[in-house]
């Protein structure tokens, strides 16, 4: 009994930092193309109230994560609907991440010299670096992970999942210090 309690809360953590992690990270993506690539439409919407929406439409879809699979399905099922999840959201961050890079390097109406500011450049360098780390992590799970599960033993997925989930902790702390960075927080780190 207590070791299906212990799979089952295993179950739930994989499921918080593999799918939740990346689900709330496309929607801070998409608020930044929306910000930087459709300023008046993202002006004129409420940002406190449809970020609330946004965020309890996102904790109904896990919590239906959640309950998926107590529908019994098999593996490779779950497997398949894992990889098509990491799919979408690697799908999603890249085209928003590109298209603001692309919207950084243009320069301003005002300033029409090729003289990148300083605020442009840092935002530039820190989209780069969240775009890198969350692509990384997304294709780990979708390519590593993903078809292991439907044909390694135990031993390999488990082993796959804790590497998996090793890499998604460190690009999960890395934004935030690249944030405290760019907020002048730690002044030991150049780059």
């Amino acid at each position: 009994m207590s070791e299906a309690v212990g799979i089952l809360i295993l179950q739930l953590f994989l499921q918080l930092m593999l799918i939740s992690r990346p689900l709330f990270q496309t929607c801070i993506c998409l608020e930044r193309y929306m910000a930087v690539v459709h300023p008046t439409l993202f002006i004129r919407l409420k940002p406190l109230r449809y970020r609330l929406g946004f965020c309890l439409f996102d904790w109904l879809l896990i919590l239906l994560d959640f309950i998926f699979p107590a529908f019994g399905l098999s593996i490779t099922v779950s497997a398949c609907y894992f990889i098509a999840k990491s799919l979408l959201f690697l799908t999603i961050l890249s085209y928003c991440g590109i298209r603001v890079l692309l919207i950084l390097k243009q320069p301003g109406p005002s300033n029409r010299s090729e003289n990148w500011n300083t605020m442009k450049r840092k935002a530039f360098k820190v989209i780069i670096i969240t775009l890198m780390f969350n692509s990384t992590t997304q294709l780990l799970q979708t390519l590593v992970l993903g078809p292991t599960v439907l044909s390694a033993s135990l031993l390999v997925i488990l082993q796959l999942t804790l590497f998996a989930l090793s890499i998604s902790i460190i690009s999960s702390v890395i934004t935030p210090l690249v944030y405290l960075h760019r907020a002048g927080k730690l002044p030991c780190i150049k780059f």
